[in-house]
């Protein structure tokens, strides 16, 4: 199959989204489809409702209205391991990593999710739990090496600067083995080096574990630069969604990005 028809799958589908807290829409009849292996990026002011779409999609939240498709399951009544194991994999504003724990143990317990072992065989350390231990610790030792981070594995999180604790979290998220990758501001907190290094990591994940990513970011030109394609959110709804280009020059967008600190959408 070639790649053109490989990016007109439709992965992830939002029909008619809804969510209100206290009256107050966060989400209002949004509908968008993400394709298979591309990067789908969802920008918008603070409040516009982008991170509250991901907890949606992650089962943290329940919409009121609308259904999430993923590879053609509804999502809306799963709980988040479920969804995980369903192949979404995601990272988070705030980091959600196990400070106490070293970088290696916490890519084992995003691993531990597809172990496939039962009570008693743990107990006992039977030979199939010893063969399972040692495939994940493999593959967890796999991913922080892409990551440059396997020298770091013995080592405690709360050692890391954000920075580097921002990849080990992007290393977790890649151990769900996700067909899905959600990144919430993954450069919240970084400099523009970082930003600049992340945005080819971003790209790199996405062509080497061919995978879709699903992206939330105020750094607009990473956004621009990553994205194959944007949607727009003001108040919970969406106002405009295309190519790279097309944002930029959406008369709407400009709009609502006009006066925002932070923020140029024409970057």
């Amino acid at each position: 199959m070639n790649e053109i028809n490989i990016k007109d799958q439709k992965l992830l589908i939002l029909k008619n989204l809804s969510l209100s807290f206290g009256g107050i829409k966060a989400v209002s009849n949004l509908s968008l489809e993400v394709n298979s292996h591309e990067i789908f990026s969802i920008i918008g002011p603070n409040g516009a409702g982008k991170t509250t779409v991901f907890n949606i999609i992650s089962g943290f939240y329940q919409p009121d209205a609308g259904e999430v498709l993923f590879d053609n399951v509804n999502l809306t009544k799963c709980r988040p391991h479920e969804i995980a194991k369903l192949g979404i994999g995601r990272t988070f504003q705030n980091l959600e990593l196990f400070s106490k724990l070293t970088v290696l143990e916490n890519i084992l317990v995003a691993k531990h999710l597809f172990v496939r072992t039962n009570f008693i065989g743990e107990l006992l350390k039977s030979e199939k739990v010893i063969k399972e231990e040692d495939k994940i610790r493999k593959e967890s030792l796999a991913i922080l090496q892409y990551l440059n981070l396997e020298e770091s594995k013995d080592i405690v999180i709360s050692n890391f600067p954000f920075p580097i604790q921002k990849r080990i979290e992007l290393a977790r998220a890649l151990a769900l083995e996700p067909k899905l990758l959600i990144l919430d501001e993954p450069a919240g907190g970084l400099n523009i080096i970082e930003t600049k290094e992340l945005s080819i990591m971003i790209k790199k994940i996405q062509r080497d574990f061919h995978i879709t990513i699903l992206l939330v970011e105020h750094d607009m030109s990473m956004v621009m630069n990553v994205s194959d394609r944007i949607c727009v959110l003001d108040y919970g709804e969406k106002i405009a969604e295309g190519t790279p280009k097309e944002i930029q020059n959406n008369i709407k967008v400009i709009e609502v990005y006009l006066g925002k600190e932070e923020i140029d959408v024409r970057a």
